[in-house]
């Protein structure tokens, strides 16, 4: 009994939903439509709002660093051109060269003659029968062959004794055989070594082998 009564209530309930609903009155839950969260968009605004305001400072440092890189160009600027004043260039001076003198030559008198003298090309003096009456006068070159000397020549460099050694030593064969012929004897002792040799004789008994010796052959 209470089923039945159960199942007619339900049926009548169930119909006056489905009225309401064709009516309007109460909305299926599948036909609401849930309202978008309006918190993201606050957080997003936020955001927003700390971007722009980044930008701004980044936009107020630039100008300022362009403001001081124009204060410098205009410093810089204002140095060179007081350095630009401050340098002088010099003047260059003209230089005035001096005139170059000329001494004039002066021309050959002629000395004056008699009636009946003749004056020759080498400037004598000669009458009509030609008897010289002025000689000649002597040319330049003449008084200076005549008035300076010759200079002799300057005597040859004496020779450098002992020579360096390892050098080269001129030896005439006559005296080298008398100096082995007599090798008991000392230099001073041979009287076939002339005086101006006895150096020569000495060097080689006692600095033979320091030297190279050239044999002249003289016999």
């Amino acid at each position: 009994m209470f089923n039945f009564l159960g199942s007619i209530v339900g049926k009548i309930a169930s119909a006056v939903v489905s009225v309401f609903v064709a009516i309007g009155i109460v909305s299926s839950p599948a036909s609401v439509t849930p309202q978008p969260s309006e918190e993201p968009i606050i957080i997003e605004t936020a955001t927003s709002a700390a971007e722009i305001q980044q930008e701004a400072e980044k936009e107020i440092d630039v100008k300022a660093e362009l403001d001081a890189l124009k204060k410098q160009l205009a410093d810089e600027k204002k140095k060179t051109k007081d350095l630009e004043k401050k340098v002088v260039v010099p003047q260059t001076a003209s230089i005035v060269m001096p005139a170059p003198v000329v001494t004039p030559t002066p021309a050959p008198s002629t000395p004056a003659l008699q009636p009946g003298e003749f004056l020759m090309p080498n400037g004598a003096i000669v009458n009509a029968q030609g008897v010289i009456i002025k000689a000649a006068p002597a040319s330049t070159s003449d008084i200076q062959a005549t008035t300076t000397p010759a200079t002799p020549p300057p005597p040859p460099p004496a020779p450098v004794w002992p020579p360096a050694e390892g050098s080269t030593v001129d030896m005439q064969q006559s005296m080298l055989s008398n100096m082995n012929f007599n090798n008991h004897l000392t230099c001073d002792q041979l009287l076939s070594v002339p005086p101006s040799k006895k150096d020569l004789c000495k060097l080689y008994k006692e600095k033979q082998s320091q030297y190279t010796w050239n044999i002249i052959v003289d016999l």
